[in-house]
């Protein structure tokens, strides 16, 4: 790709711009090389460390590679919460969701959701994440809330797969009894 060779050519005498690295990683993601962008990334935020949303790029970038293992480590221990950082927190959650690590995708998308409620990916995130742990109310209730806030098919298709709590028997109603002729 043209572009990609324009980057490389000037980052070859500009080997740390940010602006020429986040480029070149947006177009090697775009041509479908997800996981060889987020390396790019990755690089930048070790060569800028005043960058730290640079993690939350490269993590996200390997999450959409399919790697959330890498994404993780590329996200770093603690998930940031403050401004826009809220959605690689989620990102970071989602990662730890896929790797069945459950309980602390949980912790970080309510955390999300303290400092933003309005966010309908953390509560379809965190609705997913009940569904998993076999808590179908919880999973339900966070779905309807997300499916309230964004109207999209994933949400539909998540709320879907709850499981519906079965009907609660009627009460019989007594029998009329006849009254003997004496």
């Amino acid at each position: 790709d043209q572009a990609i060779a324009a980057c490389e050519s000037y980052l070859a005498s500009h080997p740390t711009d940010l602006r020429a690295l986040a480029m070149k990683a947006d177009f090697l993601a775009r041509s479908g090389f997800k996981e060889e962008g987020a390396r790019i990334l990755l690089a930048a935020a070790d060569s800028h460390p005043e960058f730290p949303f640079l993690h939350a790029g490269a993590g996200t970038e390997f999450l959409r590679a399919g790697r959330p293992e890498v994404a993780l480590e590329a996200f770093g221990p603690t998930p940031r919460m403050e401004g826009g950082a809220i959605e690689g927190a989620l990102n970071h959650g989602a990662a730890l969701l896929l790797l069945g690590r459950t309980r602390e995708a949980i912790d970080i998308f309510q955390q999300a959701l303290e400092k933003a409620p309005e966010r309908g990916e953390a509560l379809n995130n965190l609705g997913v994440a009940y569904l998993q742990m076999d808590e179908p109310k919880l999973a339900a209730s966070n779905l309807a809330r997300a499916a309230k806030r964004v109207d999209s098919p994933r949400i539909r298709l998540n709320l879907a797969k709850v499981p519906k709590a079965p009907p609660r028997p009627r009460a019989k109603k007594p029998a009329a009894r006849k009254k003997s002729n004496p």
